[in-house]
């Protein structure tokens, strides 16, 4: 086999596939596995720690859902507008921007 790979879009070079794949696996997991799914896990433990009613941990939950969205029904009309790299890189700086942030908000 050759050092290009035959695909869709033609021959790519076979470190760039890895590459390519790797940072798709890494734009995976943080937008699910951290962002999304972790959330979850971390609310109950949070609400105990920071003294959250029910209602305020309820309301962060809805944000984190309502961000999910949000960025779910962006994301098609970016990628028209910008690369798929631009697009992937600009949302994982921002989950990791607001995730940061959050750790210093104070409420109440």
């Amino acid at each position: 086999m050759s050092c290009l790979e035959q695909g869709s879009a033609g021959p790519v070079p076979r470190r760039r596939g890895w590459v390519l794949t790797l940072w798709l696996s890494l734009g995976a997991a943080v937008s699910l596995g951290i962002t999304r799914f972790a959330y979850g896990l971390l609310l109950p433990p949070m609400r105990a720690d920071l003294g959250w009613s029910y209602l305020l941990a309820g309301a962060m939950n809805m944000a984190n859902a309502v961000g999910y969205l949000v960025g779910a029904l962006t994301v098609p009309v970016l990628m028209r507008r910008y690369s798929p790299a631009a697009v992937l890189l600009g949302g994982t700086m921002l989950a990791a921007l607001f995730m940061a942030a959050g750790g210093f908000l104070r409420v109440g």
